[in-house]
């Protein structure tokens, strides 16, 4: 590249991006005078930033993201008074982010993006003198200190996304003539203090995201009078109170509410909006109904409402989900039976709705959400046989059916399920044999089929299982001797095989394993 710089002094507009260039930035770039863009974004550069870059002063765009550029940002970066753009993100820079960057008055920076590098200190005060900022993206480095208050010069910003760093400290009531934001993320700092009421100002905020820090205090009024937020964060925080039940959720995609302290009832808006994707309220202390709204919320792909106190009849309550993925209810007082809707939710790979007071028998129409991977039902007083046509379910990695009041035999349709890594039915009222096919699941890490009413022997089929790590048969009727087979399983770190009928020298059990 260095080369036949000098001989491109008129060059005005310079796109090498999306290439496989490598080694480092010449110095010549800076002399490249007449240089209006510079877009060297997606190759394989190495090296420092060199300081030259700071003679080109015509430079309106510098677009460097997506490189393994290293070293600091260089000071002569404030002497380009006409930058409109500046994309530093994705790549190794360390240091901090030089004052120079907002030292101008007459800089006219619109987007400014350094995120996803290593930079470290304190967000200059500096950045408050760009006027024109819109974008400001320094998420995913290690800047640390307060935000600090003189940012509200860049009162016209529309996306502020600072997530990913140490920023502690609370946010500044300065912030309350941000009235253009539309997205505001801090999430996974340190910061504290309460959410601020000022967030009425913001009239056009479509995305608020604060998760995985240390507010305190209520969700403000204020914010249930919003009426165009799509996206709400609040996950892992120490918020109380309940929910505003006039939230106005018409926009709302994503609700992340989860690991707080919150109480009280659920919003019966929450699903009114009809474009709700991903509920997350989980571990709480959330009590009473569903809201009726959920049964008919089809645009749902991802539902945690696990670890609270919420009742309410599971047959009736949850309807059809066409897009839903994932779904845990698991750790609440719903009650009720395992019904067939389930079963006609195409996509729906993980259901999980363990410790309830479920009772009844299991839909064989369960048997139809065939992407099924994971299946939770333990705790309950589901009774009946385990359905054939689980069958159906070759994807399942995960079935838990323990701690019910199952009975009859293992089906062998399940001998279809080869996928299958984790296995336990213990605490049920099973009888009969253990189906030698139990040796086809060469996946299988985890048996557990204890504290049921198997009888006869250890089928040496279970030698076969040559990635088992858990063996748990205890609290059967099993007898004989155990197979000698059982030395080739030279993954396993836990065997219970306590109150059974078996016989024979322990030493030669010893020797075997």
């Amino acid at each position: 590249m260095a080369t036949f710089l000098p001989s491109l002094s008129g060059l005005k507009y310079l796109d090498l991006s999306h290439n496989y260039f490598s080694g480092v930035i010449p110095l010549e770039i800076g002399m490249l005078r007449s240089l209006d863009k510079l877009h060297l974004t997606n190759n394989s550069l190495i090296g420092h930033i060199p300081n030259s870059i700071g003679n080109i002063t015509n430079l309106t765009e510098v677009l460097l993201s997506g490189n393994g550029l290293i070293g600091f940002i260089p000071n002569s970066i404030g002497n380009l008074r006409k930058l409109v753009r500046v994309d530093l993100s994705r790549n190794k820079l360390t240091g901090p982010i030089p004052p120079e960057i907002g030292t101008m008055s007459s800089l006219k920076i619109q987007y400014l993006d350094l995120s996803s590098n290593y930079l470290t200190r304190a967000i200059p005060s500096s950045i408050g003198n760009l006027t024109n900022l819109y974008f400001l993206y320094l998420y995913s480095n290690q800047l640390c200190g307060s935000i600090p208050p003189e940012l509200v010069g860049a009162r016209d910003l529309i996306d502020f996304e600072i997530g990913y760093n140490l920023i502690t400290g609370t946010i500044p009531i300065t912030f309350r003539n941000f009235s253009r934001l539309e997205t505001m993320s801090f999430r996974v700092n340190h910061m504290s203090g309460p959410i601020p009421d000022y967030v009425l100002n913001y009239t056009n905020l479509k995305e608020l995201n604060l998760g995985e820090n240390q507010f305190s205090g209520p969700i403000p009024p204020e914010l249930g009078k919003r009426t165009i937020l799509v996206i709400l964060n609040l996950c892992s925080n120490n918020l109380i109170g309940s929910i505003p039940q006039d939230m106005n959720l018409t926009e709302m995609e994503v609700f992340q509410i989860p690991l707080n302290k919150f109480s009280g009832h659920l919003p019966n808006t929450i699903c009114d909006s009809g474009f709700l994707r991903h509920l997350s309220v989980h571990d709480n202390f959330f009590s009473g109904p569903i809201p009726k709204s959920f049964k008919n919320c089809s645009s749902l792909e991802r539902v945690r409402l696990d670890g609270n106190q919420l009742t309410g009849n599971i047959s009736e309550d949850f309807g059809i989900y066409p897009e839903l993925v994932f779904i845990d209810l698991s750790n609440n007082s719903f009650y009720g039976e395992v019904s067939s809707n389930w079963g006609h939710c195409p996509n729906l790979t993980s259901l999980r709705i363990s410790n309830n007071n479920l009772s009844g028998k299991i839909s064989t129409e369960l048997g139809g959400a065939t992407r099924l991977v994971e299946l939770h039902l333990s705790s309950n007083y589901l009774v009946g046989e385990i359905p054939k046509s689980f069958e159906r379910l070759s994807s399942l990695m995960k079935l838990y059916l323990d701690s019910n009041k199952l009975c009859g035999t293992i089906p062998s349709e399940l001998g279809n399920l080869y996928n299958l890594e984790e296995f336990n039915l213990a605490k049920n009222s099973l009888t009969g044999p253990i189906n030698e096919y139990i040796g086809d699941f060469f996946k299988l890490r985890i048996l557990n089929l204890s504290s049921n009413k198997f009888e006869v022997v250890i089928p040496i089929h279970i030698a076969k299982l040559e990635k088992l790590e858990s063996l748990d048969l205890s609290e059967n009727s099993l007898a004989g001797r155990l197979p000698s087979q059982l030395e080739d399983l030279k993954t396993l770190q836990t065997l219970n095989l306590s109150h059974n009928n078996l016989s024979g020298s322990i030493l030669s059990c010893f020797t075997q394993i």
